[in-house]
C-alpha cells in the first residue's frame, strides 16, 4: 500500500545517524553475497532473479541513506519508491 506514496524524511539524531552509517556500510557488503548468488544461479532457469534490478534498488537505498547522513539542516525531501520486483 505504501509502495507508490512519497516518503518525507527529516533530519535524525546523532545516534541514529551513526546507525544509518553502519547500515550503509552493511549494504555495501551485500555486493559480495549478490555476486556469489548470481554466480550460482541456474542460467537455464525458466524464471531468473533480476540481479540488475536488485543492485539498482540497493544503490538507490544506499544513496538515500548517504544523502540523509550528509544533509546538514532540517530539509524535507521526497524519496522515490524502489521497484521491488525481481522476477523476470
Amino acid at each position: 500500500p505504501y509502495a507508490h506514496q512519497p516518503i518525507v524524511v527529516m533530519r535524525s539524531s546523532s545516534s541514529e545517524l551513526q546507525l544509518l552509517a553502519r547500515l550503509a556500510s552493511a549494504i555495501e557488503e551485500l555486493e559480495a553475497l549478490i555476486r556469489e548468488a548470481e554466480a550460482s544461479a541456474d542460467p537455464d532457469a525458466r524464471i531468473r532473479f533480476d540481479y540488475y534490478q536488485l543492485r539498482a534498488d540497493i544503490l538507490s537505498i544506499s544513496q538515500g541513506i548517504q544523502a540523509h547522513i550528509r544533509t546538514p539542516v532540517y530539509t524535507p525531501r521526497t524519496l522515490k519508491p524502489i521497484a521491488g520486483n525481481y522476477g523476470r
